[in-house]
């Protein structure tokens, strides 16, 4: 392979652990019997055991019916740095959420994820960035009601992008001829955007061409010795604008030159240098406020007077956002703190603080907010790389609710026959190998299960010197072939173990002239079934490829490798039914969604090789048949977006259904032969638990047990489940309209605290209510991702689940989080993947600490 490809590393362990788990006995910490009888049976001494029972970084769980867990927190994979937030639509004006309404995140690595806030935050899609292209301020133009919302970022360049939301691409960059840029903005009221520059200078650019057009329109009077940081409309000719050299100032864009109106000076701090105004908003009623350097808050009244100043922040404030009414300011920066500020005389322009609280874990970079009559979002994300939403009218009030780390899209793919774990991140591949599981000689697991030489190892990676982001991965579920992709271009490789009793994978590049120009959007790999007497001639592997332009290409690996003309197949899609669009509300304009809105979300593929369906984002659902080339079924429409799927064959006396879970926490599973919701779907899966129904955290993955495929794991970032789907599931005890909730001892036992007791006095039982209740509103908290919970080591080994209640229609558990992935390596053998938040921030900078007096 050409070294101007990728860098290969040599294989390593994992992580520096002197070994990797184990069970004694099924408890995590054994007594002294069980050390006696440990070093007995393993010839090792009371240190050794002690040391294997320490936390590592992989452990195997022990469970009923032996069912292994591999609990693996070697992944490195680190989502980057949350830079800027914008929401595409304003609240003024709509009765509701507008059906249009999207969130733009982006990212230190160049990337701009695209969230959905309908549906309680729908993860749509990535537009991926590359190497040196941080993201450092977003806008959405919607000025023009008849074009969909259209989307620019900067980042510490002379360039200003568009991105076309359907390809994931750049459509058009354009040099402003100034220095870099700092700060954008865009014309609430016509099609041009503003931006700031390093170098002083004010650039206005005319975007009235439409999508892909951009036009250097004008310069305003330059700043002498200062870079513009943060700019802000004030009404519809005016810009405001934040400077580095401790002043703001206003430019009128009707004058001739674009001449400053004014300038307001703020305070610096002695030995400090200028003061940074990093961030400025204007209100409706003229009222102008800015956040800078010393951490202090101040509101200019329309006339360029200092009418209050707020020095609450330990450090600098970074951000600033309001609501629509122009009634309440919040404000975050460098000391992780949110503060409110709301008006308490109107009628002289009084404002206080009123609230303030802690909801991340490092420096808050950003906030976005947009509020309507039905609806209001306070987004704010940074270093910690979690979007935290709250409310701005009930700010102390509600819980607030994180947006996991990890996201809604899985970063992982698992080789289950090789035990290949494969993920992908920026522009670097690492493929971990798991050991296997040590059993005694009559096939059980021994008392203590360690594998010091065979434990988890990174048995490759691969560092790709191409300037994109890779978008997306795959393994071959035999390991042998690898293949990745960027927005430009699709790489296959073929894994070879090395020779000589050397761990790791040698790599051969596979050249697909077809390919080098083919972007990828989703990649996977199908084993189809073949004909012939090696194992590699009885499975035929197919590399199925979704491409930015929403086609299917199909790749014969094998024909790929006897350089057959015909192995690169392209499928024709069937033509699916445009999203309904909803009916304006109170006025609203109506205007055209977002261009992304039918890409296509998810490629499944089952796991005997005979299916894999197609989802987008209008919600169609297509099956097509990998034994007959070209041949579908075109399924119902999912009444939500669908965030997870799976195929159930295999199973005596049942045909091959097709199962999906909703962004709304519904479970949906239709039969291929009829393209019908199937029985249980009808009658069991509208009776879920409450437990299940009030998740927001969405599901990621879906899978059938491999040693029973009539019991579904459905897993999102901080809960597993699963669903026994040849049981009965219990009918809801809470009915619509009751006033108490009523607890059923033989209902509600699986998935809520334990009833209480009768024959107690009434004081007992009111202090058992509450008891109760507390728990219920904790899981409820941790449903919502409000709360944290901590571990539990009572009972089991971690994550036991006992037999009684596997044998239940529907258990969950919240010890795992957050998670990458979720998959089954063989019947009664699980591997897990976390990957906690405070190691992704070991690499981050210490967050800002002020040292008190007695602290």
């Amino acid at each position: 392979m050409s070294a101007e490809d990728i860098e290969m590393t040599d294989a390593v362990p994992a992580a520096p652990t002197s070994s990797d788990v184990v069970v004694v006995n099924g408890k995590r910490k054994p007594s002294g019997a069980q050390i006696k009888k440990a070093r007995k049976e393993a010839l090792l001494t009371e240190e050794e055991i002690e040391d294997a029972l320490d936390q590592t970084k992989h452990r195997v769980h022990r469970r009923k019916k032996n069912l292994h867990i591999h609990r693996c927190r070697f992944v490195d994979w680190t989502p980057s740095t949350i830079t800027t937030l914008a929401f595409s639509h304003r609240g003024k004006g709509h009765g509701g959420i507008p059906q249009g309404l999207r969130l733009a995140v982006g990212r230190a690595n160049g990337d701009i994820d695209i969230w959905n806030p309908k549906l309680e935050w729908v993860h749509e899609t990535t537009l991926k960035g590359g190497e040196n292209r941080s993201i450092e301020g977003l806008a959405w133009s919607t000025a023009d009601p008849s074009s969909p919302p259209r989307l620019f970022s900067i980042g510490f360049s002379t360039y200003i992008t568009e991105w076309d939301l359907q390809t994931g691409r750049a459509i058009t960059n354009l040099d402003c001829s100034a220095g870099a840029i700092w700060s954008i903005v865009a014309d609430p009221h016509s099609p041009r955007l503003v931006v700031g520059c390093d170098d002083g200078s004010i650039v206005v650019i005319d975007i009235s061409g439409g999508p892909g057009v951009m036009e250097y329109a004008r310069g305003l009077s330059k700043v002498e010795k200062g870079r513009v940081l943060s700019l802000a409309w004030k009404g519809k000719s005016q810009i405001v604008g934040g400077c580095s050299d401790s002043a703001l100032r206003v430019w009128d864009l009707e004058a001739p030159q674009g001449q400053m109106r004014t300038k307001m000076k703020v305070e610096t701090v002695a030995g400090a240098g200028a003061t940074l105004v990093w961030a400025v908003k204007v209100l409706h009623d003229g009222t102008i406020v800015s956040g800078d350097s010393t951490g202090a808050v101040k509101f200019w009244d329309k006339h360029y007077s200092l009418k209050q100043s707020f020095r609450l922040h330990d450090a600098d404030v970074l951000t600033l956002a309001e609501n629509e009414a122009g009634n309440s300011v919040f404000s975050a920066g460098v000391d992780r703190k949110t503060i409110c500020y709301r008006v308490v005389n109107p009628t002289l322009g009084k404002w206080a603080d009123v609230a303030s609280r802690r909801f991340h874990e490092h420096d808050v970079r950003a906030m976005a907010s947009f509020d309507c009559k039905t609806k209001e979002f306070l987004v704010s994300a940074g270093v910690d790389r979690s979007i935290v939403v709250n409310s701005m009218s009930r700010f102390m009030q509600t819980n607030h609710r994180t947006l996991p780390a990890v996201g809604q899209k899985s970063v992982m793919a698992v080789a289950r026959k090789a035990r290949l774990m494969m993920t992908w991140t920026d522009r670097c591949v690492k493929v971990w190998k798991l050991h296997k599981l040590k059993t005694s000689r009559e096939g059980k697991l021994a008392p203590i299960v360690t594998a010091p030489q065979d434990e988890a190892k990174l048995v490759l990676k691969m560092t790709f010197k191409n300037e994109e982001n890779l978008i997306a991965g795959t393994i071959s579920p035999d390991g042998r072939w690898i293949a990745v992709g960027t927005v430009n271009e699709t790489k296959v490789f073929r894994l070879v173990p090395k020779k000589g009793g050397k761990s790791g994978y040698a790599v051969m590049k596979i050249d697909v002239p077809e390919l080098k120009e083919q972007g990828v959007h989703l990649l996977s790999f199908a084993q189809t079934k073949g004909s012939g007497e090696s194992e590699e001639t009885q499975s035929t592997p197919r590399l199925l490829i979704v491409t930015p332009d929403n086609e299917i290409v199909g790749v014969d690996m094998l024909a790929l490798e006897e350089g057959a003309e015909d192995a690169v197949e392209e499928l024709e899609r069937p033509p699916v039914p445009a999203p309904a669009l909803q009916a304006p509300v109170d006025g609203e304009i109506v205007r055209k969604m977002p261009t992304h809105t039918e890409n296509i979300s998810h490629i499944t593929v089952s796991h005997d090789g005979s299916y894999f369906a197609i989802v987008d984002l209008a919600q169609n659902i297509t099956i097509y048949s990998l034994s007959k080339w070209g041949s579908f079924i075109q399924l119902p429409r999912a009444p939500a977006p669908v965030t997870a799927a799976t195929f159930r064959t295999g199973v005596k006396d049942a045909g091959p259904t097709f199962m999906i879970t909703t962004a709304d926490m519904k479970i949906l599973e239709y039969d291929l032969a009829t393209a019908a919701l199937t029985e249980w779907s009808r009658t069991q899966a509208p009776n879920l638990p409450e437990d299940f129904t009030i998740l927001r955290d969405k599901c990621v993955g879906m899978f059938f047990d491999p040693a029973d495929r009539r019991t579904c794991w459905l897993w999102g970032a901080a809960w597993l489940a699963h669903i026994k789907m040849d049981v009965e599931m219990p009918k809801p005890t809470v009915r619509p309209g009751q006033a108490k909730r009523k607890i059923d001892d033989e209902q509600e036992s699986f998935h809520q605290p334990q009833p209480l007791t009768n024959g107690k006095s009434k004081k007992s039982k009111k202090k058992e209510v509450k008891s109760v209740n507390a728990q219920l509103l904790e899981r409820r908290q941790y449903a919502n991702g409000d709360v944290e919970m901590e571990d539990s080591n009572e009972g089991e080994v971690d994550g036991a689940v006992s037999r009684e209640e596997r044998e239940k229609p529907f258990w969950i558990t919240y010890k795992y989080r957050p998670m990458l992935t979720v998959d089954a390596l063989a019947p009664g053998e699980f591997v897990v993947v976390e990957r906690p938040v405070f190691d992704m921030l070991e690499s981050e900078v210490a967050r800002f600490h002020r040292h008190e007096y007695g602290q």
